[in-house]
């Protein structure tokens, strides 16, 4: 018999195999007192579809936010939208204001490189 201990889905409760499994961690911290981030979220094959096609109606609405540690549906779900994620780092300044920790459409950004190499 098979036991997978520790790998139940956080948004169903089944129990799967860890490879099989798809994770994420959302910004912020559960205490603004001690700033720790959240622990990851685990996710099932059939949750992550779910997320992704969330990710895809989001995306399509106008959205551009994202987690901090994103999940293969999130990173699956913005390629096929045409989104390139933009990290705090970044300088970057698309429809009059700055863009960090968010997407952009990547034609967009690809133009924006072409003017400030």
């Amino acid at each position: 018999m098979t036991r997978y201990v520790g790998n139940q889905c956080h948004h169903c409760g089944i129990f799967c195999k860890y490879e099989g499994m798809d994770s994420y961690i959302p910004y912020g911290c559960p205490n603004p007192a001690d700033p720790e981030p959240f622990d990851p979220t685990m996710i099932c094959k059939k949750c992550s579809e779910k997320l992704y096609n969330e990710y895809m109606t989001a995306f399509s609405n106008g959205s551009h936010f994202g987690d901090w540690h994103k999940s293969d549906a999130e990173i699956r779900a913005a390629k096929d939208s045409g989104l390139i994620w933009i990290g705090n780092s970044s300088n970057i300044i698309w429809k009059d204001r700055r863009m960090f920790n968010e997407y952009m459409p990547e034609s967009a950004y690809n133009e924006l490189k072409i003017l400030n190499p």
